[in-house]
């Protein structure tokens, strides 16, 4: 693992631009680690010559396994970049081209100075200097993963996530199939759900500051695209100064919302941190933790503590959890939870009374306005520790 940086400036941050985040290869986890680190030089030496100069010792420092750190095995790393395809796709006057090119060129090694020279293609090497949207990914990080699948995976989350705030974005099983570099293994979905998916996003919420989820999305019984839903606790902007600061995520605008500048978003994050700390939340444990941060950016206008709104909200769990017989409000569940609450507050509001609404709850005749707000939270407790004793 990369040594930690005292000085925030001196971060082993690499700004991956979107058209690499888009790309498709595959190589091992620690052939990667040493690739990123090879990008990332690059990226500070900005030396116009298409290549990087990396010592010896800061790629052994990569390597986990003692016996592995040898300079024959290291070249073996370098010789397979070297020979490893890097896939993607670009329009040019119309056309669309597919694109095939090498990790690295080619490498040198300076006996003496113990230095390799990396030298990356040109098209490679624009795209680490000149961009403009990327995902800053931190070494540190990338380094915890034992999969090049959670790596790769963490990459394109980052493209799209925004710092301590639910983002909720979905990706075609093609897409994620080539951006993870398997369009030609696990052809069944449950093998690749198993063996891929899954595994990544374990390591994800493990080692990288990250929470996140997946709904599957099916076209007929076909699970056609994958929904993701990420809370991101890792920091988008690194730096007080203007040093690596373009902008950053897509171009593209989510749920079609502007992006702000550098300086709005940590304004709006601390606000945020504030608000939510002020926000209250009755019955937290019957919300997961990603649905828990939607719960409170989409209903951060209303006060909980106050009895009429606390019951609308006791009622609408109730009715999501019995739709879909589970202990807590989860992300397939989620958008019913919010739709029924959002129709109880806009009834509310109307008749300025709250509807009687039956439940199969206990006696299927009782109404919930039959019960105060303490009463159907003791009833809410009840009935889901009775479900999963």
């Amino acid at each position: 693992m990369i040594e930690s940086r005292t000085n925030e400036n001196s971060i082993d941050l690499l700004m991956q631009s979107k058209q690499l985040v888009h790309t498709s290869y595959e190589v091992s986890a620690i052939q990667n680690r040493i690739f990123y680190y090879c990008l990332l030089t690059t990226q500070k030496e900005k030396n116009g010559e298409l290549c990087c100069h990396v010592k010896l010792n800061d790629l052994k420092r990569l390597i986990p396994n003692k016996n592995q750190r040898t300079l024959a095995n290291i070249k073996k790393t370098i010789q397979i970049l070297k020979q490893t395809s890097l896939e993607f796709e670009k329009n040019e006057n119309g056309d669309r081209i597919e694109c095939d090119y090498n990790l690295i060129t080619g490498s040198e090694y300076n006996v003496n100075k113990e230095t390799f020279k990396i030298k990356l293609a040109d098209r490679l090497y624009k795209h680490l200097i000149d961009y403009t949207v990327y995902a800053p990914l931190s070494l540190d990080i990338l380094t915890r993963f034992k999969s090049f699948y959670s790596q790769r995976l963490y990459e394109l989350l980052r493209l799209w996530s925004r710092t301590e705030k639910v983002i909720v974005k979905s990706f075609k099983i093609e897409q994620l199939r080539f951006i993870l570099g398997v369009e030609n293994k696990y052809p069944e979905y449950k093998n690749f759900k198993q063996r891929v998916l899954n595994q990544a996003i374990k390591e994800i919420n493990q080692f990288g500051n990250m929470n996140v989820s997946i709904e599957e999305i099916k076209n007929g019984r076909k699970v056609d695209e994958i929904k993701f839903t990420i809370l991101d606790n890792e920091k988008k902007v690194y730096f007080k100064n203007n040093i690596y600061n373009p902008k950053t995520d897509s171009e593209d605008k989510i749920n079609d919302v502007d992006e702000p500048t550098n300086t709005e978003k940590c304004i709006s994050i601390e606000e945020n941190k504030v608000s939510k700390k002020e926000f209250y939340v009755p019955n937290k444990k019957l919300f997961t933790k990603a649905t828990l941060e939607r719960f409170k950016n989409d209903f951060m206008n209303y006060d909980f503590k106050d009895d009429t709104y606390k019951k609308l909200l006791q009622e609408s769990i109730l009715i999501a959890l019995e739709r879909d017989d589970e202990e807590n409000i989860k992300v397939k569940s989620y958008n019913f939870f919010k739709k029924t609450l959002e129709n109880k507050i806009k009834s509310l509001s109307k008749k300025k009374t709250v509807p009687a609404i039956k439940t199969r709850f206990h006696n299927i005749n009782q109404t919930f306005n039959q019960y105060s707000p303490d009463e159907l939270e003791k009833i809410l407790l009840e009935s889901q520790k009775d479900k999963f004793r």
